[in-house]
């Protein structure tokens, strides 16, 4: 059945050899639907043999020999340093750095996109799509969603018609489908992935469309935050049981044994989604451990990242006027980490909760039928700009007419590219993002207003050299500094624990057992830092809630920012100077307050630089 214009009732094209692609592009997992070429109807895509979603990550051998999913995980194992576990993560830095090269940050996105039209593709008789569709955060500033467009552009899709839609938008599309909206009628959308969080408040239109009314999130949420919660807790039992295992594992362990351990913990968390309990197996040097995990305990370790995600969404209805449950018509979850019992069970006051599916892919298949009438047409290799911002007065942009670009606005963006093309070309990436920030009219934003006069130093990757360069104000105070393994960007990361009898240890929580120390956290890379930076800053953060908000303050001059929040009884604290390329973070200050005063204590508070 089609409408008079040639449609599908869900918005798509008839089936006459054309069909649309959506993907919903995420930081840890990528989920793809498409128009089905036998059923008329919206479909997820099967994008490994076992299940609907794939990893994000993708390996840079080099620029042009790049590996995705599984098989970029599987090639890492002989070299870590061209992993990159979450390309999405480097989109706000235009250029990074990997494996000895300078990638833009399109290039990574365009090897995931190009995987998933392969794939779908063949279920088409390898026909290309006639339309894709590509989700972004609300959030997301015009530059970001430009780099989702030039990933497309590069995949040599001709006359392929390229829309975007913000994640939230897609999801609301999609529940609607499944019942009656009215006019009027406020939903949320609480977005739970395995990197972030978001919240949206939206108001559903007469044409069908919806606008956001107030949008929150927290870009160092998710599911890979309740698998550092659980790494924290399997350390506290090998402490007691097996420390000469625990030694191993921070000091000398491989990365596929490593690996091997994050799997473990991963689908122990899973499992206790619908088991009592779950084990986690540790293999290290030979020997082997397992240790059981309640879901009594697992709730019992989640519950301050919990609490952050409720007060997030709290604070999110009430920027959108929603102060009592029955004003909401439904909070809708998606996201994987949403099927966490205790995560529903949480924001069951908060409004009518409804899940319906696979949470992973509604984004994905709503985003075929609700995706914004920002159209680009490959084969004119245009590079008009998006309407993407977020700013709280713009959030309606894509439920309107198609965007119009000026023609000075045209020419910025080619400019953009010729400036990122000459400084690839000579292999430097200082000034480049403050080059590409001010080729138009947006002001420069507080990480990259002061770009470095010298040139990058080389990113550390060894704890005696991380070490080196923690200042001398501090590294007195620190003892046991050993890896901890890589972060979201793929840099080598230490842990340091406070000594007990230095006079930073008041600032932090007395641990539960007297065989643990408060720890320090360190990374220095350039990659990293731009990453920790642009999260501080795209993170949407509210100010003003005594509990939730955190305290975010940036230096115009260094380029610094420090971000606290309240988890549980600790207090989480993030910080990185881009002048330093020096990141800082830790769960266990003892409250927000303590973490600013330390800060201040050792010179680093952003406002004092």
């Amino acid at each position: 059945m089609t409408n008079q214009n040639g449609t599908h009732p869900n918005g798509t094209h008839e089936s006459s050899g054309q069909w649309t692609l959506a993907i919903d592009f995420g930081t840890s997992n990528t989920a793809a639907a498409h128009t089905h070429p036998l059923r008329s109807s919206v479909e997820a895509v099967n994008l490994a043999h076992d299940r609907k979603t794939m990893t994000s990550s993708v390996y840079i051998e080099t620029p042009e020999d790049i590996s995705t999913g599984d098989v970029a995980m599987n090639r890492a194992e002989s070299n870590p340093s061209g992993f990159l576990p979450s390309p999405k993560r480097v989109i706000p830095q235009q250029v990074f750095q990997i494996n000895g090269y300078d990638i833009p940050s399109s290039v990574p996105v365009a090897a995931v996109l190009r995987s998933v039209v392969e794939r779908a593709s063949r279920e088409h008789n390898n026909q290309r799509p006639a339309e894709l569709i590509l989700t972004h955060p609300e959030a997301w500033s015009d530059r970001e969603v430009q780099v989702l467009i030039d990933a497309a552009s590069s995949l040599g899709l001709n006359a392929v018609t390229v829309k975007t839609v913000s994640e939230p938008k897609a999801a609301a599309r999609y529940y609607s489908s499944e019942g009656t909206l009215e006019p009027g009628d406020v939903i949320g959308v609480f977005d739970f992935g395995g990197g972030t969080l978001d919240i949206a408040v939206l108001e559903a239109q007469v044409d069908g469309s919806f606008s956001v009314l107030s949008a929150r999130g927290d870009n160092t949420l998710g599911g890979r935050t309740f698998d550092a919660m659980i790494r924290r807790w399997v350390d506290e039992q090998l402490e007691d049981d097996h420390p000469e295992m625990l030694h191993y594992l921070r000091s000398e362990a491989p990365l596929t044994e490593r690996h091997a351990l994050e799997d473990s913990i991963r689908r122990a968390k899973e499992l206790l989604s619908e088991a009592s309990s779950a084990s986690i197996r540790i293999d290290a040097g030979g020997e082997t451990a397992r240790l059981q995990l309640t879901r009594e305990e697992f709730e019992e370790i989640i519950t301050p990242a919990i609490n952050r995600a409720v007060e997030l969404t709290r604070d999110a209805l009430e920027g959108a006027g929603i102060v009592c449950p029955d004003q909401l018509k439904a909070l809708y979850l998606t996201g994987g980490t949403s099927r966490v019992p205790m995560v529903q069970e949480a924001l069951k006051d908060l409004g009518p909760l409804a899940t319906l599916d696979d949470p992973k892919t509604v984004v994905a298949q709503g985003a075929v039928s609700a995706a914004a009438p920002v159209v680009r047409n490959l084969s004119s290799a245009t590079m008009s700009g998006n309407t993407t911002s977020s700013d709280p007065q713009r959030h309606d942009r894509d439920a309107g007419g198609a965007s119009s670009t000026s023609e000075s606005s045209s020419k910025n963006r080619k400019l953009i590219m010729a400036v990122v093309a000459a400084v690839v070309a000579v292999g430097g990436l200082g000034g480049l993002v403050w080059a590409v920030t001010n080729s138009g009219k947006d002001e420069p934003t507080p990480e990259t207003s002061a770009a470095p006069t010298t040139q990058a130093p080389e990113d550390l990757d060894s704890v005696s050299a991380i070490e080196a360069k923690i200042p001398e104000n501090i590294r007195p105070h620190l003892d046991r500094c050993r890896a901890d393994g890589t972060s979201m960007t793929n840099a080598v990361e230490i842990a340091c624990d406070v000594k007990k009898d230095s006079e930073d240890y008041a600032f932090f929580q007395e641990p539960e057992y007297d065989s643990l120390s408060p720890q320090l956290r360190f990374t220095v890379n350039e990659n990293e830092s731009r990453s920790d930076l642009a999260s501080i800053r795209n993170g949407s953060f509210s100010k003003d809630n005594a509990y939730a908000g955190p305290f975010i303050s940036e230096d115009g001059n260094k380029g610094a920012a420090a971000y606290q929040s309240s988890m549980g009884e600790n207090s989480l604290l993030k910080y990185a100077d881009r002048s330093t390329f020096m990141s800082i973070e830790s769960y266990d200050f003892a409250s927000p307050d303590k973490a600013m005063e330390w800060l201040k204590a050792k010179g680093l508070h952003p406002e004092d630089n």
